[in-house]
């Protein structure tokens, strides 16, 4: 298998898992877990969950060098804590619509970053990928019916929203290319848990009814919403462009509107299915960028026989 198609692969799969978060988290918050203190705990099961199967059965992705312990305390801090802080407090300031769509222009933050300091050419196909990206994730927002508040803390807590998780995406490729995803995810989530628990307050920790299908749904978000995309994730960022990643994960906004329409009924409105498309169309711009280079490399292969 090519390299290029692994990432992809890895990607898409990170989505697939991201995209069910969503629906899993609101039956949660329903039951009235506070929207901070979910995003602490589920962090924290999930750095518990990973430190035991890594001394289980992989203990050699226990070692990092000693200067890199900054490094991944910033990764943490800034990737993990601020970025569930921020996007909780977009959405009790401004709601989900703003959140969303302001969380959703990581792409562009991305590609403006890794420019810069990981050097990835920023291509035609790239901006026309990024616009698209945006434009889509507009249309899904608005279509979630949600009265579009224009508050200024909203909205600065939803472009530092962007802002942290494109960060991310840039120390997450840093990082994969010296440590294995599992290292990565392990240190970055543990040091993001620490901040989160110290942010959340103290009362409404203890408030909390632990009830054993409650901490079983946590226990299965830390799994199959953390830990296996975040390591799809951090697997594919050895293979593509942090920008390109980070256009290919908005595929979990498809996959969120395809769970809620199949599950919970949600009508399929002419902005969702805009957005859908736009997304889409992105991704194919992405797509023949990557893969065009394969087929002339192919073709020229076959034409020297």
């Amino acid at each position: 298998m090519q390299p290029i198609v692994k990432g992809y692969l890895a990607v898409l799969m990170a989505a697939f898992f991201w995209g069910s978060q969503g629906i899993i988290g609101k039956k949660v918050m329903l039951d009235g877990f506070d929207p901070l203190a979910l995003a602490a705990f589920r962090m924290t099961l999930t750095f518990f969950l990973l430190l035991v199967g890594i001394l289980v059965f992989k203990p050699q992705k226990l070692k990092i060098e000693v200067k890199d312990i900054p490094f991944f305390l910033l990764f943490g801090l800034v990737g993990v804590g601020v970025f569930h802080a921020c996007f909780n407090y977009a959405i009790y300031y401004a709601g989900v619509s703003i959140a969303v769509m302001l969380l959703y222009t990581a792409p562009a933050f991305v590609a403006i970053i890794s420019t810069i300091f990981l050097k990835e050419p920023l291509t035609k196909n790239k901006i026309m990928a990024i616009c698209l990206t945006i434009i889509g994730c507009v249309s899904i927002s608005w279509a979630g019916g949600d009265e579009l508040d224009l508050n200024l803390l909203g909205i600065l807590f939803g472009i530092l929203t962007g802002l942290s998780y494109a960060l991310w995406n840039v120390m997450c490729k840093k990082a994969v290319s010296k440590y294995s995803p599992l290292t990565v995810n392990l240190y970055s989530i543990g040091a993001g848990s620490l901040v989160l628990l110290l942010m959340t307050a103290g009362q409404k920790v203890q408030a909390i009814q632990f009830q054993p299908n409650v901490f079983l749904i946590i226990a299965f978000m830390a799994l199959a919403n953390t830990i296996l995309p975040d390591s799809f994730y951090a697997y594919s960022m050895k293979f593509l462009d942090a920008s390109t990643a980070s256009v290919l994960a908005n595929a979990e906004l498809l996959i969120a509107i395809i769970l809620a329409w199949v599950l919970y009924h949600e009508p399929l409105s002419g902005f969702k299915l805009l957005g859908f498309l736009a997304i889409l169309v992105a991704i194919g711009f992405l797509v023949w960028e990557d893969f065009k280079p394969c087929q002339t490399e192919q073709a020229k292969s076959w034409s020297s026989i």
